[in-house]
């Protein structure tokens, strides 16, 4: 089991962010310290990477 310290945190393409140690996409909920414990520039930076993440398409709509 892997704490994913978000010193061991990366950005990866797609908005993602993944641990290096264990190679899980991991989000706010998965990292230590709690996102709240950490700078706001930390905060601001995932969040600013995260937004350039892809809107999903929903699976019941119509192909084009």
């Amino acid at each position: 089991m892997c704490l994913h310290h978000v010193q061991w945190v990366r950005e990866v393409p797609g908005g993602l962010h993944q641990c290096i140690l264990c190679g899980e996409v991991v989000g706010w909920g998965d990292v230590y310290p709690k996102p709240e414990e950490l700078t706001e520039d930390y905060r601001a930076r995932w969040k600013a990477h995260e937004a350039t993440r892809q809107a999903l398409a929903p699976a019941d709509a119509p192909a084009r």
